[in-house]
């Protein structure tokens, strides 16, 4: 005690600015490795003491030592004494992740140390790898918990099946098999992990920069979802790995009916998969593009819905900041469903930053052109007619961003409010509010946002209601003026008279889509058409590059997703469910005994 006691007194005197120590949380901490020291002395002498009091001996000796959070240098993180024999770690060795230092790995954190967990820096990646440690075993024992009781309770309905006088024994033998036979599939599937095999794909819906997304149908419980599949190598080579668990992070966090449900998540050598809930109405942008403008009553509806479904996201605790038409679903009763979540949180990627850094530049030198309402309207109708390669580029979404993002000096979730306000103006208006002959020209108008921003005239030389336009202004301002509040927005005149608690379940959609079936795609891209195929010349031509650069690369580690895996609970449900209704075959390659011996293991 005395040898720990002159360590930290020795800390302490070389470092300046003392902060008191709190108490009960250093208390906290020597008990537990007093508790461990205990342990380790018992084993080694047989005699023992009182762990609590002792921990509350030391607290007091220390009571008069402080220990300054400024104590760290910029280049260690812990100064270590060479008695311990374990060396000082860099600040840039823990943010790069590996606990590792001139090819050793260090030793746990030793109680000398006394870093507090506010002084550690940790990276992002290692941050999730620890919560997704955290999250699949508490995941686990739950559902271990919920699969028993479930079990439980089949049990007891086929003891109360078997209960009756009349059955004979020949019938009881009956049921007791059928019971045994159906746990036994059951727990088959239990141990049969999620593949791509088990999906039958339908048509495909949808194309990215990093692989496709299908219309799909599970063969095991006929459940239809959209199954985004994505090559690993692609997304390594383009940085964009943290931003797919990102996505995954958001959906499997997502528990409302305004985002995206994710039912799986899984993985084999090559790529990864998202098997999400299919909204078949297709997106805001197809709307936006057949309908031009949107009349001010139907766009108080969208307007409002947006809204809501950021809200939920924003409540979870995640920024979209990549808020864009395209990106809102409309579900087959006419409501909208936020999706497409990599950007979400987190840091963007260096060749992100890079990008937006090149934009930056541009913007700046470029000059600022003057366009009439007409002219921008004209030009983005255009663009959108008869340039539709551009529409469906991977450009970006610059339309929509924010300028605290292209100058990448920090921000928070108002820049999804920023992008609501763009695709309200270009709602009511017809095009958005920064719209260019070219995507330097967009660049530019969003950094001169205070020159460009216009009250847009209508076709017809009329104009937006003073209210639509002042809701509009809340929106898009200076992020210092920018609305920060769902209640305010709500209490706009903009939005007089509408019902936000029950928006979804008593508002009438201006547009509901006209289905056929439950695979209907028919508003979705036909990929089938090379017209269609024509559009995306670009994405296509950029992952026909990937594939050449990564080729003769090696493999993509497995460790590189870890915790990507998940199964909704509600799923496995479903499929225990579904086992019970559908009528099951015995296991083909199984004899008639083999087959009268299934048992529950």
């Amino acid at each position: 005690m005395s040898q720990l006691k002159a360590q930290l007194e020795a800390n302490h005197n070389s470092v300046s600015g003392p902060q008191p120590v709190d108490k009960d949380k250093w208390k906290s901490r020597l008990f537990g490795f007093m508790k461990k020291w205990n342990s380790s002395s018992t084993k080694e002498s047989g005699s023992t003491y009182n762990v609590e009091d002792t921990a509350d001996k030391l607290t007091e000796d220390f009571k008069d030592i402080s220990i300054s959070k400024n104590s760290l240098s910029e280049t260690h993180l812990v100064s270590w004494s060479p008695e311990t024999k374990s060396p000082a770690a860099t600040l840039e060795e823990v943010v790069q992740g590996p606990r590792e230092y001139e090819g050793k790995f260090r030793k746990n954190l030793l109680p000398e140390d006394f870093t507090t967990p506010e002084e550690l820096v940790v990276s992002p990646a290692t941050k999730r790898k620890s919560v997704a440690c955290q999250v699949y075993f508490l995941e686990y024992y739950s559902e271990k918990l919920s699969y028993m009781q479930r079990r439980q309770n089949r049990y007891a309905e086929y003891k109360k099946s078997v209960e009756d006088p009349k059955l004979t024994i020949s019938e009881r033998e009956e049921k007791w098999n059928q019971y045994r036979t159906k746990e036994s599939i059951f727990l088959r599937k239990r141990r049969t992990r999620t593949n791509a095999n088990q999906f039958h794909l339908l048509t495909q819906v949808g194309q990215g920069g990093y692989g496709q997304v299908y219309l799909a149908r599970k063969k095991d419980t006929d459940e239809i979802c959209a199954l985004k599949k994505m090559n690993k190598k692609h997304l390594a080579k383009n940085n964009e790995i943290q931003h797919i668990l990102n996505e995954r992070d958001v959906l499997t966090a997502a528990n409302s009916p305004w985002l995206v449900q994710l039912f799986y998540a899984f993985q084999d050598l090559d790529h990864v998969y998202l098997a999400m809930e299919y909204v078949p109405g297709g997106d805001l942008r197809s709307l936006l593009n057949s309908s031009g403008s949107v009349a001010e009553v139907h766009s108080r509806f969208y307007i409002a819905e947006m809204l809501l479904a950021v809200n939920a996201l924003h409540r979870l605790g995640y920024i979209h900041r990549d808020l864009k038409p395209e990106n809102f679903l409309i579900d087959g009763s006419g409501h909208l469903k936020l999706t497409d979540f990599g950007l979400s949180t987190g840091s963007l990627n260096p060749t992100k930053i890079k990008t937006l850094k090149n934009k930056l530049d541009e913007a700046t030198s470029h000059q600022v052109v003057y366009r009439s309402s007409i002219e921008r309207r004209s030009i983005h109708r255009s663009i959108r007619q008869n340039h539709l390669e551009w529409a469906y580029s991977l450009v970006g979404s610059a339309d929509y961003l924010a300028p605290e993002i292209l100058v990448n000096k920090g921000y928070d979730f108002l820049v999804d409010f920023w992008s609501i306000g763009c695709i309200a103006y270009e709602f009511l208006a017809g095009y958005p509010p920064f719209a260019g002959s070219s995507m330097q020209e967009v660049w530019s108008n969003v950094y001169h946002w205070e020159k460009v921003l216009e009250r847009p005239e209508l076709e017809g030389g009329e104009s937006i209601s003073d209210e639509a336009w002042d809701m509009i202004c809340m929106f898009i301002t200076d992020r210092k003026k920018r609305v920060s509040s769902m209640s305010k927005i709500q209490n706009h005149p903009f939005f007089k008279d509408l019902e936000w608690g029950t928006v979804r379940d008593t508002a009438a959609p201006p547009f509901i889509p006209q289905l056929d079936s439950e695979v209907d795609a028919s508003y979705f891209d036909d990929f089938n058409s090379p017209e269609n195929l024509a559009l995306y010349k670009e994405v296509f031509d950029k992952q026909e590059a990937l594939e050449k650069a990564t080729e003769a690369k090696d493999p993509i580690p497995r460790s590189a997703f870890v915790g990507f895996t998940f199964q909704r609970k509600d799923r496995r449900a479903w499929t225990e469910l579904q086992t019970q209704i559908q009528p099951q075959a015995q296991p083909a390659n199984c004899s008639s005994t083999e087959k009268s011996q299934l048992t529950m293991i």
